[in-house]
């Protein structure tokens, strides 16, 4: 900014575009107003002595995270890892869980169940998560345990969409009743809020 420019906004004088087009005399009068007690806009706070306190060290790591605590990515892709890692094991085991309990089927459930927490972080970030619905959560977590069973293992029964399309079926049917659940403890808490 030059330095006239800057002296007339300190003083608020005000000036015309081209003030040597006007003759003299012809009705134009020029104002001197000086601020009280200002500093100049264009002295920053920092200049001044003044400005914002420094963080933290504690508040900057944890602002770092802000986005995948609660709100953020974080709970959404545990709760998909969790519900494919689940619904992948049952129907990998046909219902006998404890008979479909070896190393085996827990790897390929973990790799269902981590492929879909990827796709869940992946959808998520993409779209406004500000809202939330039922019908929003199962057909996430549909969606994204289907492609997670289809990268963790071929099928065991049928064609090869058989197993991932039933495996998703299931997910959304834990993310229903996860659902549910959530809202019933948050009446039982809070039962103004329900």
């Amino acid at each position: 900014m030059p330095a006239a420019a800057r002296i007339a906004e300190f003083c608020s004088i005000s000036l015309l575009a081209h003030p040597e087009l006007i003759a003299g005399g012809a009705g134009v009068s020029y104002s001197f107003q000086p601020r009280a007690n200002r500093m100049p806009s264009w002295t920053s706070q920092q200049a001044r002595g003044e400005g914002e306190s420094m963080p933290s060290l504690k508040r900057s790591v944890l602002a770092a995270f802000d986005d995948f605590r609660a709100s953020g990515l974080l709970r959404p892709a545990a709760e998909k890892f969790a519900g494919a890692w689940l619904a992948c094991f049952l129907v990998m085991a046909r219902g006998d869980v404890l008979a479909g309990l070896s190393f085996e089927h827990i790897r390929l459930a973990s790799i269902c169940g981590i492929v879909g927490a990827a796709s869940t972080v992946a959808l998520l970030a993409q779209m406004n998560r500000m809202g939330d619905s039922l019908a929003r959560q199962a057909t996430i977590s549909a969606v994204v345990t289907f492609i997670g069973d289809v990268f963790a293992h071929p099928s065991h029964f049928g064609p090869q969409w058989a197993e991932p399309l039933i495996t998703a079926a299931v997910s959304a049917a834990i993310a229903v009743a996860v659902w549910h659940g959530k809202r019933l403890v948050k009446r039982l808490v809070a039962p103004e809020l329900g």
